[in-house]
């Protein structure tokens, strides 16, 4: 007796929708790397169930053949994409390798075509019957080894995936462990339905459930969105908080031993994009950040610190601080400064030139109030001197010949003490410019500068 196959028509469209639900729900997220992975895991799964119902459907014949190789392009290309979204979703990859999907596609393709033409060789299938009961029927074979190879292949990409998502649940915190479970549970009823079939718990089942077991995989990846907000709070979005900051994270442990790192960090520190578990000692700009920080491998270290790192010609700025309260690690925040430093270094410069420039304007200025200070009584003291001349030459006609002569000397050396002090006052008021500052600039006579900074001098 063969029962199952009512069962699973009745199921399958319920299935079916609620997987084409949770492609259009995922949709929405689709700029991300993991959602498209996601998506087309979803979408495969959708195939899976469409030929599935189209093999019960199809009278027992070369259709059912047909239907049953169609099958095994979802066989064959979802572990791919199961094993690329835990990949993603853990953030074991964070950036598209365009390279390596030729080389990846390229093995199930291979098999595929093996499949497809299985009566020139028969590794797939041997000997092939059909069960027929409840008005349909479904391929019944003896399976090649080419059969086993793809079995293998498939769970093993499956199981790969997910180890991953079990890895990131015992190290993730209490919000990524919940999505974790949910995503678990979608890797786990296929498994469970699989497992019913090939161990024949249920006699008389003649018809495989780990098509609806994959779709009901849709249900947990829902509930995980509704519930816990997968796509939306998730280690995924590591690719957009981490990977795509311009400042450099690198993440250490107490040894001193990379756990993680940014693309930025790479290029500042002149890392490779594999250096996860590496001793970050053996790199010089580390070495060189380590004794600007302070920081020591296995030893007590600040809980904060700040500061600048030159290296070769970049100026880095730096912070550290603790990845955790029980001080297991440390966070090195770097950043290029080396424009700002530019800038800053140019601002100084011009602010130091407009200093310098109000010091002589302020001291043009004094100039230029002492040398009036000075001209005015000046005016007054040679305009006396004239009279005083005048008045000797009146009434000193009297005097001898050796007084006259001394009181001529005298008045001489006075008349060039004062035209002394006149040329420097007038050497003082040409070099302040007074009176100037709203005149058209015009040409500069250099010897006359000369001449009059030698008169002050």
């Amino acid at each position: 007796m063969t029962w199952g196959f009512n069962l699973f028509i009745n199921i399958a469209p319920v299935t079916l929708v609620i997987t084409v639900i949770s492609i259009v729900v995922v949709f929405s997220y689709r700029k991300e790397l993991v959602a498209r992975s996601l998506i087309l895991y979803l979408s495969l799964v959708c195939w899976l169930l469409i030929t599935n119902v189209a093999e019960l459907l199809a009278p027992a014949g070369f259709l059912t053949i047909f239907f049953s190789k169609l099958e095994y392009i979802a066989f064959l290309y979802m572990p791919l994409t199961w094993a690329s979204f835990c990949m993603r979703y853990t953030g074991l990859v964070v950036h598209k390798k365009s390279n390596l999907i030729p080389a990846i596609i390229s093995l199930p393709l291979c098999m595929l075509i093996l499949v497809l033409t299985n009566e020139q060789h028969h590794f797939l299938w041997r000997n092939i019957t059909f069960l027929t009961a409840e008005g349909m029927s479904v391929l019944h074979a003896e399976h090649g080894p080419l059969f086993w190879i793809i079995w293998t292949y498939s769970w093993g990409g499956f199981a790969f995936g997910t180890l991953l998502v079990i890895r990131s649940y015992l190290s993730g915190q209490a919000l990524y462990q919940r999505q974790s479970l949910w995503i678990l549970a979608g890797t786990i009823i296929p498994g469970i339905t699989n497992i019913i079939y090939i161990s024949r718990i249920f006699p008389g089942l003649a018809k495989d459930f780990t098509p609806i077991g994959f779709a009901l995989s849709g249900v947990c990846f829902l509930a995980g969105m509704h519930f816990h907000r997968l796509f939306w709070i998730i280690p995924v979005s590591r690719n957009a908080l981490l990977q795509n900051l311009k400042v450099g994270i690198l993440v250490l442990d107490k040894h001193g031993w990379i756990i993680d790192h940014n693309q930025a960090a790479d290029n500042l520190c002149e890392l490779s994009e594999a250096v996860a578990g590496q001793d970050a000692g053996k790199y010089p700009m580390l070495i060189r950040l380590f004794e600007i920080s302070g920081f020591t491998p296995g030893q007590k270290n600040n809980p904060y610190a700040a500061g600048h790192l030159v290296w070769k010609d970049k100026t880095l700025a730096w912070s550290q601080q603790q990845s955790g309260y029980r001080s297991e690690g440390v966070i090195f925040i770097l950043e290029d400064v080396s424009t700002q430093v530019e800038l800053q270094n140019e601002i100084d410069k011009i602010k130091t030139e407009l200093i310098n420039r109000e010091k002589l304007a302020a001291l043009g200025r004094l100039t230029a109030g002492v040398a009036h200070e000075i001209n005015n009584p000046l005016g007054y003291l040679k305009s006396d001197l004239r009279s005083l001349e005048r008045i000797i030459e009146r009434d000193c006609v009297g005097l001898s010949e050796p007084s006259m002569q001394e009181t001529t000397e005298i008045i001489g050396s006075i008349t060039d003490g004062l035209d002394r002090i006149e040329s420097v006052v007038r050497s003082l008021l040409s070099s302040s410019r007074h009176g100037t500052t709203e005149s058209t600039p015009g040409l500069y006579d250099l010897n006359t500068g000369i001449t009059t900074t030698l008169d002050i001098m």
